[in-house]
């Protein structure tokens, strides 16, 4: 998989895709890409890319799992934030109103982005 540049992807919000191309343009442009395993330096024709993450063909598989092993972290972080809410009435009636009272405070948490997840994009 060879590092390229498109402008339309189905499946990802248009605010995500125009940050990756900006950082992906800047990357290219600047002539620094550096492998995540190995540091090496590389040059835009042969690095690979999976999910954000440069490499080099000989580690792509290692970076590979890593990225998928961050990926799942964090999926079952955020997971767990939501648990809570999990078979609860949070709608407009009067229980879902006391609820959303109650719980208000790890909703706000729930809501905000996380730091490892801002580090993951």
């Amino acid at each position: 998989m060879v590092l390229t540049l498109t402008t339309t992807y189905e499946g990802i919000d248009q605010e995500r895709l125009d940050w990756y191309l900006k950082r992906l343009r800047s990357t290219r442009e600047s002539g620094f890409m550096n492998c995540r395993k190995c540091k090496k330096s590389l040059e835009p024709h042969e690095a690979y890319e999976y999910r954000g993450a440069i490499s080099c063909a000989e580690h792509f598989e290692e970076v590979e799992e890593t990225r998928n092993h961050e990926r799942r972290e964090i999926i079952a972080a955020e997971s767990r934030k939501t648990d809570v809410f999990r078979g609860l009435d949070l709608g407009e009636s009067v229980v879902g109103k006391a609820n959303r009272k109650l719980l208000a405070p790890q909703i706000e948490i729930a809501s905000k982005e996380s730091a490892r997840l801002r580090a993951y994009k």
